[in-house]
């Protein structure tokens, strides 16, 4: 089952249920590892799929945020802070409101930071202005559209089933509170 978590304060990390980590952790090393594969072979599109899906799912995971709010980060609102991680502003249903994701301080979570996935993926896309989760067209170019929010679910859906992470039960619920939730 994978459930996001809404630690409070900033470090949080701790808060995470087990199950829901080894979802995720299941996940994050397919991801990891199809990144470095994709680098490996010069597949650029895989590169670029893989870095922004791991950021997605992350950036997810670790703080109240509806698949909406995410999709509609700009980079360019983006504010990181080598000691506080990073903070932006997003624009949810009821209104705009300040989100914070902190740096993992748990040494054993230190790879599933959303600072360093969002770093990396920001690094390899060459990304200055626009949306933070834009499409990927099937040759590796990015397009100027944000990725749609309604298609979150189904790409989380997707990555528990290529990974063969086990999802409790009935997989889409857990994953819609991620997608879904109300922050």
């Amino acid at each position: 089952m994978l459930t996001r978590v809404t630690p409070p304060g900033t470090g949080g990390d701790e808060h995470a249920a087990d199950g829901a980590l080894q979802v995720l952790d299941n996940v994050g090393g397919w991801l990891a590892e199809a990144l470095a594969d994709a680098a490996q072979r010069r597949d650029t599109p895989a590169l670029l799929r893989h870095a922004r899906d791991r950021a997605l799912l992350l950036m997810l995971f670790w703080r109240p945020v509806s698949a909406a709010e995410l999709t509609g980060l700009r980079v360019e609102r983006l504010e990181f802070d080598a000691r506080l991680g990073l903070s932006c502003e997003v624009r949810g249903q009821h209104g705009p409101r300040r989100v914070n994701w902190a740096p993992l301080t748990r040494p054993s979570l230190r790879h599933l930071c959303p600072l360093r996935a969002v770093r990396l993926w920001l690094e390899l896309a060459g990304i200055e202005r626009g949306p933070l989760f834009p499409r990927i067209e099937p040759d590796g170019a990015l397009t100027r559209q944000a990725l749609p929010a309604d298609g979150v679910l189904g790409l989380l859906l997707e990555l528990v089933e290529r990974c063969d992470a086990p999802a409790d039960g009935e997989p889409a619920e857990p994953l819609r509170r991620v997608q879904l939730g109300e922050p």
